[in-house]
């Protein structure tokens, strides 16, 4: 017999129960898994946040880190636009706009293809730098 798989809404009721319960660190994970199914739910983040506070112990790097992931996730989803401000404090940025200034700077066909290669090892990351550059250029061309 085939199990039913849990819906988002199921863990999230989990999540609601466990923290009814003061049982913060279950409904923690039930909240995580509820955003594993379905990771646009604003209002899971929410509750991900204010459960994260009501633990009972002093905030360490990694709480902090989550806490802020969180926000930031939920900024993102309440105003796709703020992706941008985020992809800034990425602390690959300055790499890759390092390097895109030097690919716009390069005259050798060769050392073209290792910037390419290095911007693209970033993946996705590389994506709102490169759309900057370009704005930055846009912008450029439009100036009197």
């Amino acid at each position: 017999m085939q199990r039913k798989k849990k819906t988002a809404t199921h863990h999230v009721s989990q999540g609601d129960l466990h923290r009814n319960q003061k049982k913060y660190k279950k409904a923690l994970s039930s909240y995580e898994a509820a955003l594993k199914i379905d990771p646009k739910q604003v209002t899971v983040y929410d509750r991900l946040i204010e459960t994260h506070q009501m633990l009972d112990h002093e905030w360490t790097n990694e709480d902090f880190t989550k806490s802020l992931e969180w926000t930031m996730k939920k900024q993102e989803l309440e105003n796709p636009q703020i992706k941008r401000i985020h992809a800034k404090l990425a602390p690959e940025w300055k790499k890759i706009i390092a390097l895109i200034e030097r690919l716009l700077q390069s005259l050798d066909d060769t050392a073209d293809i290792v910037i390419i290669e290095q911007i693209a090892s970033y993946g996705d990351r590389a994506i709102y730098p490169l759309i900057e550059a370009l704005l930055s250029i846009k912008h450029k061309r439009q100036e009197p």
